[in-house]
C-alpha cells in the first residue's frame, strides 16, 4: 500500500464526494482543496500535476504520461489523507536539507516513492564523476526499481516556476 507500506490501501470510493466527472471521482483540484496541510498539498501537486514533457517518437526513452500520474494520485489517495492528519514524517523530511525549489521537489518525490508499494528507491541524487579530477559531470535524480516488473527506471525530475512582474497580455 501507499501508507508507508503498512496500512491497507482503500478503494477510490472511500469517503469521497461525487464530482462532475463521469466516473464520480474527484478532480485533482477537488483533491487539493480537501487537504489542509500545505506540505501535503505540495506533495499531491508534485505527484499529480501535469508532466512537463510528452512522448515523442524521436525519444530513445519513455516519458510517463498524465494518465500514469493520475493513477498514482488515485491509488495513493489514502496516503495523502493519512498524511494530512499526521504530517510529522513529511514535515521532518522537508525540513532536512536545502529549501531550494528543485531540492524540495526532489525530497517530496523521494518521500512519495519511499512510501509507494510498487517502487523501491535504489539511488537518489547519484553523482556522476568525470575522468580524473574533472569533478561532477551530472546526477541521476532517481534510480527506481518497479517491484511489479523488476524493471529499473531512471527518473529525471524538474519543477518549473514562472513569475510575472506585471499582468502582461503575453502572460
Amino acid at each position: 500500500d501507499c501508507a508507508h507500506r503498512g496500512a491497507k490501501i482503500a478503494g477510490e470510493n472511500q469517503n469521497l464526494q461525487p464530482s462532475m466527472r463521469p466516473d464520480n471521482t474527484p478532480t485533482f483540484t477537488e483533491r487539493l482543496a480537501r487537504l489542509q496541510t500545505p506540505e501535503v498539498r505540495h506533495l499531491l501537486w508534485a505527484v499529480g500535476s501535469a508532466p512537463l514533457m510528452v512522448q515523442h517518437k524521436s525519444f530513445p526513452f519513455s516519458v510517463l504520461n498524465e494518465d500514469w500520474f493520475d493513477e498514482q494520485v488515485i491509488r495513493c489517495w489514502p496516503l495523502f489523507e493519512a498524511l494530512d492528519q499526521q504530517p510529522a514524517n513529511l514535515l521532518s523530511v522537508l525540513a532536512d536539507g536545502p529549501q531550494l525549489l528543485g531540492k524540495r521537489f526532489e525530497r517530496l518525490l523521494a518521500f512519495f516513492f519511499n512510501a509507494h508499494p510498487d517502487f523501491e528507491v535504489v539511488q537518489q541524487g547519484w553523482s556522476i564523476q568525470g575522468p580524473g579530477k574533472s569533478g561532477t559531470v551530472g546526477e541521476f535524480d532517481f534510480i527506481l526499481k518497479a517491484l511489479r516488473t523488476g524493471e529499473i527506471w531512471h527518473m529525471e525530475v524538474a519543477c518549473k516556476f514562472y513569475l510575472a512582474a506585471r499582468n502582461a497580455a503575453s502572460w
